[in-house]
């Protein structure tokens, strides 16, 4: 799901060079979730099952436990989380490295509707 031509994406994954680290749950997931804390322009290593796969350099500030997107998502666009699942829908678009929290994501009621 990570997008390489993203401008927040770095072509080259180089964790080592990472200032913090995101795990992705899932392959089919559209965020990441922050294991460390990150500030604006630091360099995020997304992992899954262990293996860095991409390297996110994020543009907002983001606590441990929030989201990252890792791709751009246009308003209306769902956020899957936990292996696709539906777990909001963007309220604006919100570009690869940002934020995804209450800010810029409708909830979801009961039976799927936002």
């Amino acid at each position: 799901m990570l997008n390489a031509d993203a401008p927040h994406t770095a072509a080259t994954p180089d964790p080592a060079r990472a200032d913090a680290r995101a795990l992705l749950l899932n392959a089919d997931d559209n965020v990441a979730t922050m294991m460390s804390p990150a500030s604006a322009g630091d360099r995020v290593a997304v992992e899954s099952e262990g293996d860095p796969g991409a390297v996110i350099i994020v543009a907002d500030d983001v606590a441990v436990g929030h989201k990252i997107a890792l791709t751009d998502l246009a308003s209306g666009e769902e956020i899957r989380k936990y292996g696709g699942e539906v777990i909001g829908v963007a309220s604006q678009d919100i570009r690869s490295g940002e934020h995804v929290h209450e800010h810029n994501v409708r909830g979801i009621e009961p039976g799927g509707q936002t």
